[in-house]
């Protein structure tokens, strides 16, 4: 064989690499957190002269804000010690928004951003209407801009990276007297944005390696970015599907694990932990319609379809069930 068929024959029996995290070691939580406590300790007085140097350029960084450009810090090591000192050395109102936290609603981050620029003014109910009222006050003849400044932390988490949450921010940082000031951690989040949005964000670029452990940014009471654990290997393949599917996927199921949750709770509060426990889980599901609604309202979904494709890979793997009640209605649930 000659050519390009001579080349895929050589390769055809090459053995498999392992090229997943599937071959690594296996690493329990207390040893990950021991091996964390070790990397916190190490080259202290270096990591100090560091975040000293790049304390000296805030002077800069403030100016370039007044000039109607973003801040954008990018580098290895956390940077969210470097981020709030920057913040305090402001002196202004602002909004922080910690994107690596996996809780982050981008709808109360919307409101609080409302909140600041419009205190004496209630803000909307849907989270659709609030950038609109944005825009439609600050036209008001009336209105008297005030600085403000909004922090995102990693602001290529999972929590901020939907189009919605990055279209909002970008929006509001073009407002006049807002100024933004954020953080990336992956050298792959320039690919989340489009030359268009890319444009409206107007970043100065900076590259602060703080060789900071990320001990925020990394869940306290998970292994390491393996992905491994001691749990069951239910708990695995869920981790696994959760890596593999699409950010807005990833929310829907946050979204409808938060509801359930809450619904435990409410039941815990009525009736005593024994009758929550003994309840089954189709007694905290939900709507599909009011899924629709709490998922639109954080444009996690643009249509019911799109939301009955995503529910579909849930069912499919046995994270979700949906079921039919006596009145026609369906409902979703976890089964854990």
């Amino acid at each position: 064989l000659e050519g390009p068929e001579a080349y895929f024959e050589f390769h055809r029996w090459k053995p498999d690499r392992p090229e997943n995290d599937s071959f690594l070691p296996q690493i329990a939580t207390d040893t990950y957190l021991q091996l964390i406590s070790t990397i916190e300790n190490e080259n202290i007085e270096s990591r100090e002269k560091l975040h000293k140097t790049y304390s000296q350029l805030f002077p800069q960084w403030k100016y370039e804000l007044h000039c109607n450009r973003a801040i954008l810090l990018y580098g290895l090591g956390s940077k969210i010690r470097l981020l709030n000192d920057f913040v305090n050395y402001m002196h202004i109102t602002t909004v922080v928004a910690n994107g690596y936290n996996n809780t982050l609603f981008v709808a109360e981050f919307m409101k609080n951003v409302f909140k600041a620029m419009f205190p004496k003014t209630p803000p909307p109910r849907a989270a659709q209407d609030v950038l609109p009222l944005i825009k439609q006050l600050v036209k008001a003849e009336n209105y008297v801009s005030k600085p403000l400044l909004i922090a995102v932390h990693s602001l290529d988490a999972d929590a901020l990276c939907s189009e919605g949450a990055q279209n909002f921010i970008a929006s509001v940082a073009e407002l006049p007297m807002v100024h933004l000031v954020a953080s990336i951690d992956n050298f792959n989040a320039p690919m989340m944005w489009d030359a268009r949005l890319y444009y409206r964000f107007k970043f100065v670029w900076h590259e602060t390696h703080t060789f900071q452990p990320y001990l925020s940014e990394t869940p306290s009471m998970e292994p390491t970015a393996a992905g491994h654990t001691t749990r069951p290997i239910g708990d695995r393949g869920l981790q696994f599907v959760l890596r593999s599917i699409t950010v807005n996927a990833r929310q829907v199921y946050r979204i409808l694990t938060a509801h359930q949750l809450e619904l435990v709770d409410q039941r815990v509060a009525l009736k005593g932990e024994d009758a929550a426990a003994r309840a089954s889980n189709s007694t905290y599901a939900i709507s599909l319609k009011d899924l629709y609604q709490l998922c639109l309202a954080e444009f996690v979904v643009s249509s019911e379809l799109n939301l009955r494709t995503i529910l579909q890979e849930f069912v499919e793997h046995q994270m979700a069930i949906i079921i039919e009640k006596g009145n026609g209605a369906e409902y979703v649930y976890i089964p854990f």
